[in-house]
């Protein structure tokens, strides 16, 4: 079965959180944190929030964060909104007028490790999955890598592409 790890396109920038004012506002800061740290749901903790940028590059429609992360334009959460059940959480983030939402990505699929292989730093060098175990899934993460990597189906890539939304790209897996 076909499927891509989710990477940005260095072509647009990123757009984030402002984690520091998140946890600033929020009623349990560390609880918070360690959610975040943990890659949990930050539902309970999140406080809607005004996005930063850390370059000068154009926002594409969907922008990869660091780890098992997507911020999606309104645009972008509209036309992927369907494929997005059960995959994660949806927060409020707002940048510059506009209504964004922060997708935390919960949905966690084990890797199969026999097949799967990380270097000495811990990075993903070659992953795979049980053809079972993804099949009808449409974005995952993986505890397989520190939950760091995004993956999809070949359908979220033919949706993004169809809909013509910028601030991805894809590699083929398998």
């Amino acid at each position: 079965m076909t499927f891509f790890k989710i990477v940005s396109d260095d072509q647009f920038g990123e757009l984030f959180p402002d984690v520091e004012t998140i946890i600033a506002l929020s009623k349990q800061p560390s609880e918070l944190a360690m959610a975040m740290d943990e890659g949990e749901s930050l539902a309970e903790f999140w406080v809607k929030c005004e996005g930063i940028v850390e370059d000068d590059l154009e926002r594409g429609d969907i922008c990869r964060l660091q780890v098992n992360e997507l911020m999606l334009s309104e645009r972008a959460y509209k036309a992927l909104k369907p494929l997005l059940v059960g995959v994660g959480e949806v927060l409020p983030v707002s940048y510059q007028g506009a209504d964004w939402c922060f997708l935390n990505v919960l949905n966690a699929i084990d890797a199969d490790e026999s097949k799967s292989y990380q270097n000495e730093f811990s990075q993903v060098e070659k992953i795979a999955f049980k053809t079972s175990d993804i099949e009808g899934q449409t974005v995952w993460t993986s505890a397989f890598g520190h939950f760091s990597y995004l993956y999809c189906s070949e359908r979220f890539v033919e949706l993004v592409q169809e809909s013509e939304l910028t601030g991805l790209m894809f590699e083929q897996v398998s």
